[in-house]
């Protein structure tokens, strides 16, 4: 009852015993209630089948339904028995489909049968009527049939012929089936149940295998393993090879081994398979099945699903569930993970996408270059392959070509025993009707996001792995758009996080073959490559003239301890937005230090000088996040740059104790600093600690009276703020003392004589502060 089966009864187009189309269903309205009562009794009596509503009668066009399906399966089987007097085995779920480029909801109903054969002869009769005064209505012994896509009713001296003809009919089928459909199991002895080995000899991977059986074998309390990497990197082999050893060593009581794969890539190209994992119903089936249950999968999916949880909770069984991005039916995983903690079972899933949940994720990566030599090695002798001349080179470019992917590796080598010609199979890899490239990604693809499906073509434009901001700027997205992209990429292993152990710096890789593909889908986005392209290489420009004036900035590398390379970079770039700021081309300023943190997000300069932009367009709250991050990095030499320009943020704000703890800070830096401790004793002066503010002047006035050669302005102004400080305190005497003895000591230097009014208006405090 999954969306897929209900995609191939659409495609049917035409009805018969087992398959009718309905455009609507009232069951509100008796006649309709007759009718579907009529045909179920009718499709269960030949042996089962499906209705479908939401398809037009006569020309089964897939139209939907009008209006949501409100019935549910208690309701229909309700339905059944008040029409027919029969308890019937009904269900009902309700999918959509894309049809003719839009979604459109279907309901889907399954008549089911008896599974066993002899009961076929035994039809279902109805037990009570329903309107049997109308010519539509439903008369207790009726017996009903399908026959081509009508229902009709049969009288007792029809009922035999017509029960040979169905016993023939289902005899004939299971012939056919056992002919022409064997069993999909290679091995099914007691409670064994695996597929075939889809290799001759498992090559490499042994660190993989040992840490994959240590989370099989291990802690009871994690019973799903997710085994999850790109497609063809050898998943279902690994799987495999885990199957065939737990059925050798009997670790294991049961296995049970599925696989949603329902397609294979061969080398003429990509080829249908039968899956034999596609639905929550199929799954339940096979494990009752496994367990000799089979009388018990015509129930409920309630009761079934009830007593595959007490058999797995019961029995130590291996249950391996491959290629589950395939699967449309999210059933199953909320199925495996609502088991019960105690159960025994040990779910091994595998996946091109990362799991959410709480299973345990086990990344199965591309091989390396020597596990590429070694399959190499023995594939190519035991296909016959050669002579190959030099063989360290064939291996270079087999490895470069095929990103490490076993399947790539095999279908080049294919190619490669028939024509010889490696250079014309590579460009083949890279095509853009390659069979490989779409069998290995199209699935994952197609669950991306359009914005993860643009980030990742615009990938392939780089010559180098980028960081979040070169993409970005390729793309013209805001950072953070960027990182929502790339989760989805890293998700379903397109794409790989690198840490640059030389900077620091994060990057993002992709195989070649990944990079094939995502150019092959960039091609088809009309003007995004032109314009991601055009996007770069003014980046690069930029970042070639930031090279090439270095040398102009070394003292200034010097003065704030910038060494690292992309530090230097980034200063150079935020001298261009001071000079921007400057006149007033904000928005060039900030895109430029958004560019300069990209590079380096903690270039303390940076950070401070982007602050002081902030501060100059009135966003303190901005500035102070700044220059606070710039603190938590500055150096011996960057501190007092840095706590000094922290202190007029604040200041801005008028919050003084802030001020003051800066202010302190930027003197434990540059404790000489007379300016900043002319400042401070300001700020501890307007928070009413006078006698500390007169402290502070008094040290200052010592500090520049013993300056050599001769003091600076800044001895002028501590006398006047010591006067002022005083005055505010109310020591007027002490402050005529300062005032007479300042008059003294600045005579002595002639640069002051015309200054000394000032030390009278400060003494007059009431005139001085208007």
């Amino acid at each position: 009852m999954s969306a897929q089966a209900l995609r191939y009864l659409l495609e049917c187009n035409g009805e018969c015993e087992h398959l009718d189309y309905k455009e609507m269903l009232h069951l509100s309205i008796d006649r309709d209630t007759a009718s579907f009562g009529r045909d179920v009794v009718g499709m269960k009596n030949v042996g089962g089948g499906y209705i479908v509503v939401g398809v037009k009668d006569k020309t089964w066009e897939p139209v939907g339904l009008q209006e949501s399906f409100p019935e549910d399966t208690k309701r229909l089987r309700d339905v059944v028995k008040k029409a027919t007097g029969l308890d019937l085995n009904v269900d009902v779920v309700k999918h959509k489909l894309p049809v003719f480029g839009e979604q459109r909801e279907f309901a889907l109903i399954l008549i089911r049968a008896s599974a066993k054969r002899q009961k076929l002869r035994t039809p279902s009769v109805c037990k009570g009527s329903f309107r049997p005064q109308e010519t539509w209505g439903i008369r207790d012994g009726d017996i009903y049939f399908r026959r081509g896509d009508s229902t009709v009713r049969i009288t007792s001296e029809e009922l035999e012929s017509l029960l040979l003809d169905l016993m023939e009919r289902e005899d004939e089928s299971a012939v056919a089936q056992e002919q022409g459909e064997p069993s999909p199991f290679w091995v099914e002895t007691g409670l064994y149940r695996l597929l075939p080995r889809e290799f001759e000899r498992f090559i490499g991977r042994a660190q993989l295998l040992q840490v994959t059986q240590k989370a099989i074998e291990t802690d009871p309390r994690i019973w799903i393993v997710n085994l999850f990497g790109p497609g063809g990197v050898g998943k279902s082999a690994l799987v495999n090879w885990l199957a065939y050893h737990y059925y050798e060593t009997r670790k294991f009581e049961a296995i049970l081994q599925l696989s949603a794969k329902d397609t294979q890539l061969t080398s003429s190209g990509i080829n249908r398979l039968r899956p034999t994992l596609y639905s929550l119903e199929n799954l339940l089936d096979n494990i009752l099945m496994l367990f000799g249950f089979d009388d018990f999968i015509q129930e409920s999916l309630d009761i079934r699903k009830e007593i595959a949880t007490t058999l797995l909770s019961e029995h130590r069984l291996l249950l391996i569930l491959d290629n589950m991005e395939t699967v449309r039916d999210g059933r199953i995983m909320e199925f495996v993970r609502s088991l019960p903690p105690a159960n025994q079972a040990k779910v091994v899933l595998t996946s091109r996408q990362r799991t959410h949940g709480w299973e345990q994720p086990i990344a199965v990566m591309e091989l390396s270059f020597a596990e590429v030599q070694e399959f190499l090695q023995i594939r190519t002798e035991e296909l016959k392959v050669g002579p190959i001349g030099d063989f360290d080179t064939f291996a270079k470019q087999v490895h470069e070509a095929s990103g490490g992917l076993p399947l790539a590796i095999q279908w080049m080598l294919g190619h490669y025993s028939v024509t010889g010609d490696l250079g014309a199979i590579v460009s083949h890899v890279r095509d853009y009707d390659s069979p490989l490239l779409e069998f290995s990604f199209r699935n994952s693809w197609t669950v991306l996001s359009l914005d993860a499906r643009t980030a990742l073509a615009v990938l392939s434009i780089f010559d180098e792995p980028p960081t979040i901001h070169l993409w970005a700027t390729a793309l013209d997205w805001a950072a953070e758009r960027v990182e929502r992209a790339v989760a989805e990429l890293v998700a379903v292993t397109f794409v790989l996080e690198h840490s640059e152990p030389r900077t620091g710096q994060q990057t993002y890789i992709a195989l070649p073959i990944t990079l094939a593909f995502a150019r092959n889908e960039l091609a088809k986005m009309n003007e995004l490559e032109v314009a991601a392209r055009t996007r770069y290489q003014r980046y690069v420009q930029e970042m070639e003239l930031v090279a090439a004036e270095t040398e102009r900035y070394s003292g200034m590398f010097e003065r704030y301890d910038v060494e690292r390379a992309t530090e230097k970079q980034a200063v150079i770039l935020a001298r261009k937005a001071e000079s921007q700021a400057e006149a007033s081309q904000y928005e060039e300023a900030e895109r430029l230090y958004e560019q300069a943190l990209a590079i380096d997000p903690r270039s303390v300069y940076v950070l401070v000088s982007y602050g002081q932009l902030k501060l100059k367009m009135r966003q303190v709250g901005e500035a102070i996040r700044l220059m606070e991050a710039a603190a938590s990095r500055c150096t011996k030499n960057s501190g007092f740059f840095v706590y000094h320009n922290l202190s007029k943020v604040y200041d801005e704000v008028r919050d003084r104790d802030q001020v003051e703890q800066c202010l302190r800070k930027a003197l434990e830096y540059k404790p000489d600093a007379s300016r900043i401790r002319h400042q401070l004793g300001m700020v501890v002066s307007r928070l009413g600690r006078y006698n500390e503010a007169v402290q502070i002047f008094e040290d200052l006035i010592q500090r520049e009276l013993n300056r050599r050669p001769e003091p600076s302005d800044t001895l002028l102004y501590a006398y006047k703020t010591k006067i002022i400080t005083l005055r505010k305190a109310g020591r007027l005497t002490e402050a005529r003392a300062t005032l007479d003895n300042a008059r003294r000591e600045l005579q002595r230097w002639p640069y002051f004589v015309d200054k000394l009014d000032q030390l009278d208006e400060a003494f007059n405090f009431d005139t001085y502060a208007k």
